[in-house]
């Protein structure tokens, strides 16, 4: 018994290592634009657009990770003679991990300011920035210890000779990114690509008396949106995301492809667009994800499942993750003539 108890805390203690080094991060990585780049704020299908992300991983572990997710930012349009617009929004997250309740709060606001290069709506180069503060926390409450074990079993009235209550440590934050868009004239390409830097800062985020500062994040991504031809109903949608924080680099790779159900109406309004959407991401050395999407008129809903491949196959049993995503983008503007646009998220 003692050393299944040994077992599970050095196992507690891996997963507390790895949730310190890495920031939070979702398989869909698209449908998080405010978490994934500072820039990608108020680009979007419509005028203004509100996010919502749940993650929960390794469910096969006792203590899973929950993470949670909500967005908001629009697009503003100073002068309507002008394709040039600005973009504000803000953001919440949090983390909770491990037995420990090891945690992550977070609330960001970001602007942005999109630049057409061509004075028309098909290129566009976007300067992004986020500042906001979290905090960072954890409770002793649910840890057992090896002083809690009486010879047969655990017993918590036993005393653990360790601290009690939770912790916590506030701090600031800010980061910046860098967006490049471009569409075809004949509306079959799209594409955004980027970069971004967080934790510009480095905040400290120890718990304790010696200082743990936040290692900066690197980001470069792209999506794409490739459609055969003008009468085709399928599109093409792959995408990944390289990002290095410390010592730690992740590679997202992956596709979907979207099916036209139903177009919406041009004129009257009266049908609204229908679409499905299916593909798959590998996160390099890491998990397969499977995923789903279905829009409907301003709507849309996305649902991911991974299998991990990585080194705790054994202790998730090759389970990973479920994500669910909620997406809604609103456009109360008469959209400007001008040829292609590069919004497609």
């Amino acid at each position: 018994m003692k050393n299944y108890i040994l077992s599970i805390s050095v196992l507690l203690a891996s997963l507390m290592q790895t949730s310190q080094a890495q920031d939070l991060h979702f398989s869909q990585y698209s449908y998080s634009p405010l978490n994934l780049n500072p820039a990608l704020t108020g680009v979007s299908n419509g005028d203004l657009r509100f996010v919502s992300n749940y993650r929960n991983q390794w469910q096969s572990i006792s203590s899973p990770y929950r993470t949670i997710s909500a967005g908001y930012d629009m697009s503003l349009y100073p002068k309507e003679s002008s394709n040039d617009f600005w973009g504000a929004g803000i953001v919440f997250n949090s983390d909770k991990s491990g037995a420990s309740k090891l945690g992550l709060t977070q609330v960001n606001l970001s602007g942005s300011y999109s630049k057409s290069l061509n004075g028309s709506l098909s290129n566009f180069i976007t300067l992004g920035f986020q500042a906001g503060f979290g905090q960072r926390s954890m409770s002793y409450d649910a840890l057992t210890w090896d002083s809690q074990f009486n010879g047969n079993n655990y017993d918590a009235a036993l005393p653990s000779n360790e601290p009690s209550g939770t912790i916590a440590k506030t701090f600031s934050d800010f980061s910046a990114g860098l967006l490049y868009s471009y569409a075809s004239e004949s509306k079959l390409f799209k594409m955004n690509v980027g970069t971004a830097m967080f934790h510009l800062n480095s905040p400290d985020i120890s718990l304790n008396s010696v200082s743990d500062k936040l290692y900066k994040k690197i980001v470069v991504h792209g999506n794409f949106y490739i459609r055969p031809n003008s009468n085709s109903r399928t599109t093409f949608i792959p995408n990944l995301v390289y990002t290095q924080q410390g010592s730690q680099k992740l590679i997202n790779l992956g596709t979907n492809a979207k099916y036209l159900i139903q177009d919406r109406s041009k004129y009257t309004g009266y049908n609204s667009e229908v679409a499905f959407y299916i593909g798959g991401m590998y996160r390099v050395a890491d998990a397969f994800a499977l995923c789903t999407r279905f829009d409907y008129g301003s709507f849309a809903f996305a649902l991911s499942y991974d299998v991990n491949v990585s080194g705790l196959t054994l202790a998730s049993n090759s389970l990973g993750g479920t994500e669910l995503v909620v997406m809604y983008n609103y456009t109360f503007r008469e959209k400007k003539k001008g040829g292609a646009s590069v919004r497609f998220f």
